[in-house]
């Protein structure tokens, strides 16, 4: 690894050198310079930013994270800073463009290997970067739900609206389907969880109930255990974990992912 390269921007984080070395392991070669300093001023800030849990930073509020723009190849960008290895069910090379993103086909889906129950009723949260929109008006990108009781986390399109939920028995649904950009939802409380998506929060008084069981799936829905409601979209970055700060992580991942297409030759 070329260090006096990654500390050309500022002094390299020790999270961001050990995300960069993981993906340049996957995959065999060297990340561009504009590339690692990309990553490493995006952990640096998520680092500085508050999430809604008081002294707990955005960057340790998320447990999991997902950026699907930059490595060379498809099992550099399946690498996660933080939380578990995700499980790629049908991606191919194919499907992934590291100046754009993973695009689903509407049968391709990642198990990220970690849900709701891996997070607090109350004290939870998931987003992501749609870059290119889905075809269709009924889609899920993100999430997972169980039938009985139909307790819902997740992020999608449903009959022309977007549909947003988390912990909960229905909840957010506003108007304007097949958004691109920043989806996000959180909840620090017991009766109101908070949504953001076409750059403005929305706040809805739904009570919480225990998380659904399931792994989150992206691309799809968990429900029951299989994939639901796949996407053809290509999203770009997602995270989950503790209640973060929406409006501040949507703006750290806008400029990583400006950053990352500035980057790349």
């Amino acid at each position: 690894m070329l260090i006096a390269q990654r500390r050309r921007v500022a002094a390299f984080d020790a999270d961001a050198a050990a995300w960069i070395a993981l993906i340049e392991a996957a995959d065999g070669a060297a990340l561009e310079a504009a590339v690692r300093d990309a990553y490493n001023t995006f952990v640096i800030g998520c680092k500085a930013d508050p999430s809604l849990n008081a002294g707990v930073s955005n960057w340790a509020a998320t447990e999991q994270i997902l950026i699907l723009r930059g490595p060379r190849t498809l099992p550099g960008a399946l690498i996660t800073p933080k939380g578990p290895a995700v499980t790629s069910l049908g991606f191919g090379t194919g499907d992934y463009n590291r100046e754009i993103d993973l695009k689903g086909s509407g049968t391709r889906y990642l198990n990220l290997n970690r849900g709701g129950v891996n997070d607090s009723q109350n004290n939870a949260s998931g987003w992501l970067w749609v870059n290119r929109a889905a075809t269709s008006n009924n889609t899920k990108y993100f999430g997972a739900q169980t039938t009985a009781p139909a307790v819902q986390t997740y992020i999608g399109d449903f009959s022309g609206s977007m549909s947003l939920r988390i912990n909960a028995i229905g909840g957010v649904l506003a108007s304007g389907a097949q958004r691109t950009g920043f989806m996000g939802i959180t909840r620090n409380s017991a009766t109101l969880q908070t949504a953001r998506f076409g750059g403005g929060n929305t706040t809805d008084a739904t009570t919480s109930s225990a998380p659904p069981a399931q792994n989150y799936f992206l691309f799809a829905r968990n429900l029951d255990g299989s994939p639901n409601g796949f996407t053809d979209a290509g999203i770009s970055a997602y995270g989950s974990g503790k209640a973060v700060n929406l409006t501040m992580m949507d703006a750290r991942v806008a400029t990583l992912l400006a950053d990352l297409a500035a980057a790349i030759p």
